[in-house]
């Protein structure tokens, strides 16, 4: 079964080459006869004439092309698998993963871990998701989803770090083959489909993607030539000033592992099974002569690690024009000054269903409501996310925090310091509840 192809395709989605055959012929025609399956594609034919069709599941095509090698662009076979990381257990989260799984967590209403399925390429048919905190939290989930990908949610029986997490998984990812793989904490901008064929023009072993950063006392740092061909990683704890590459990206200096990979399955050769592995320390400096390569993108980045992440996350994706929630609270804000004719609202502010206000509330900038949730009188929220079902007393300040589900907050209260309250939290009237002094 062939890995590849070169055809004159202007446009393709979903494309799987199951067969190739080709033929050298006279005055440098090349006559690729393709199995392939197909949601649709474009092509065209050595007369220019442009060839639009929607493929039936299989179907043989032929495409004659006169040889230009300037023209030829590389087709690949759909086949892809992906793994997500996603079994820690989110201890810089607690008390909100005390009850759930941190890929379940919700990130402007929506379970963190979807942002990645939700941006996977028309290559992947299959993704595994490998957890062990709170399994059966998220086969459940996942049972109840629908991706036009197969999804399979496996057992990772203790933590194994980022190359063990790999290599337990290594069963679904064929030899020879190239894979994806993610962090599941991690949300970005990146568009997976240009990231594998940045891979394929580059080649080697595999290729992680960057991103630039102004700050890199939190990250470990990776090296770069002017040819993208990643030359070293320095450790935080190993980092020195004067050894540090710069990205050349404006505002930024210093480029980090954005925890998005593509790899060739040897890889998972290398890593021993069953053990804890950091592919980051243990792995990728040991194969820097096999060819990986840095692509750097974009858009937004988030690591949404801990509250002030989180939060942090949430803003980002206020803020983006990458993201499509900036579109929608415009709207959103104009309906609930309408409704809620006592209270002010500051965008951005984003809700879900069923939500009330009381009079004299001040609301936003930057909050997320999750649904079902009633704000009492003379309330103050900023910076924050409110979870589903929950109620706030009446005169009490939320100020760079996270509430969590189905709370009952008590009136004058103040919360603050990026605190969180655990799920089915009872806070008392008068309570002052301090992110930095009693998380």
């Amino acid at each position: 079964m062939v890995q590849c192809a070169y055809c004159i395709v202007q446009e393709w989605k979903s494309v799987r080459v199951e067969k190739l055959t080709w033929v050298l012929g006279p005055w440098s025609l090349i006559i690729l006869t393709i199995q392939a399956r197909a949601q649709r594609a474009r092509a065209f034919s050595p007369l220019g004439v442009s060839l639009n069709c929607l493929l039936p599941p299989v179907l043989t095509m032929s495409y004659c092309i006169t040889y230009k090698s300037q023209n030829l662009i590389y087709l690949s076979r759909i086949n892809m698998r992906a793994i997500i990381l996603a079994g820690g257990f989110g201890t810089r989260l607690r008390p909100l993963t005390n009850t759930k799984p941190k890929a379940l967590i919700p990130l402007m209403n929506k379970p963190m871990i979807t942002y990645i399925l939700d941006a996977l390429p028309a290559e992947v048919e299959h993704v595994i998701i490998a957890a062990g905190y709170k399994i059966e939290q998220l086969r459940d989930f996942f049972s109840q989803s629908k991706y036009p990908f197969e999804i399979t949610v496996h057992e990772e029986a203790e933590p194994l770090g980022t190359g063990g997490g790999m290599k337990n998984c290594s069963e679904f990812i064929p030899a020879g083959e190239e894979f994806l793989a993610f962090n599941g904490d991690v949300i970005s901008s990146i568009n997976f489909s240009d990231f594998i064929e940045f891979f394929h023009t580059k080649g080697g072993l595999g290729s992680i993607a960057l991103w630039p950063v102004t700050d890199p006392s939190r990250y470990g740092l990776v090296h770069i030539d002017d040819n993208d061909n990643i030359t070293a990683f320095i450790e935080k704890s190993e980092a020195e000033p004067h050894e540090l590459k710069k990205s050349g990206e404006p505002g930024a200096q210093y480029l980090i592992n954005a925890g998005a990979y593509i790899f060739k399955s040897e890889i998972l050769e290398l890593i021993q099974p069953g053990k804890m592995v950091s592919i980051e320390r243990e792995i990728f400096p040991n194969v820097l002569d096999s060819g990986l390569s840095g692509y750097r993108f974009d858009g937004y980045w988030i690591d949404a690690g801990n509250a002030e992440d989180l939060i942090n996350a949430h803003k980002i994706l206020f803020d983006n024009p990458l993201s499509d929630i900036k579109d929608q609270y415009p709207g959103l804000v104009k309906r609930l000054q309408t409704q809620f004719t006592g209270a002010k609202f500051s965008p951005p502010i984003f809700t879900g269903t069923r939500i009330e206000f009381g009079e004299g509330c001040k609301i936003g900038p930057y909050v997320c409501f999750g649904d079902n949730v009633k704000v009492g009188a003379n309330c103050t929220i900023s910076n924050a996310v409110i979870l589903p079902d929950s109620v706030i007393g009446d005169k009490t300040v939320i100020e760079d925090s996270i509430i969590g589900e189905a709370n009952n907050i008590g009136n004058n209260c103040r919360i603050f310091n990026y605190y969180i309250t655990a799920d089915n939290t009872t806070v008392d009237d008068e309570a002052i509840l301090d992110g930095e002094t009693n998380n």
